[in-house]
């Protein structure tokens, strides 16, 4: 099993390199340095693999309570990144932003939250992350601009693309 200790004495690998937990969860540690936390299970009879964010970003405590919750799902015969998948924009963007206001000010944190729930959760919130298209993000950004609040434009177009990077690197 890992530990805290481990992980963050980890140096440079030349290779990409596993190192398990237990249960299908391992940090998965490339050359960039980049550490990921995979959980590697079956569904239907194949061999899937499920990501659940970044070290440090998530913790080991978090990865194994992750990786819980998609054991969970597949306890109910639902694929773990086929649900995340599926989820609303809005269900992804707090996700992401529970997992980074830890490096923030609360100030700041209230403002990247605020201007979500104001620009961007009323109009494609709801919508299933894997179907927003540019288009839509444009009309969003385009409803911002508008009001001549181009610096929160754009503001909220680099949280937007956050959002998206996180969507993809959690599964």
């Amino acid at each position: 099993m890992l530990n805290n200790e481990f992980i963050s004495t980890l140096g440079s690998v030349n290779n990409p390199k596993k190192y398990f937990d237990g249960r299908g969860l391992y940090l998965y540690h490339q050359p960039s340095g980049a550490k990921y936390w995979r959980l590697k299970y079956r569904y239907e009879g194949l061999e899937k693999t499920y990501s659940m964010g970044t070290y440090p970003r998530v913790s080991l405590a978090e990865a194994r309570q992750k990786m819980d919750e998609a054991k969970q799902l597949l306890k109910q015969g639902v694929d773990p990144s086929q649900f995340k998948k599926n989820q609303g924009f809005e269900i992804v963007a707090r996700e992401w932003f529970d997992n980074e206001k830890g490096g923030w000010k609360h100030r700041h944190a209230q403002v990247v939250i605020n201007s979500l729930k104001q620009d961007v959760f009323p109009y494609i919130g709801k919508r299933n992350i894997s179907a927003i298209r540019p288009p839509e993000l444009l009309t969003v950004i385009r409803r911002i601009e508008k009001r001549g609040a181009l610096r929160v434009a754009e503001k909220v177009l680099q949280r937007v693309r956050a959002i998206f990077r996180y969507g993809i690197q959690t599964g």
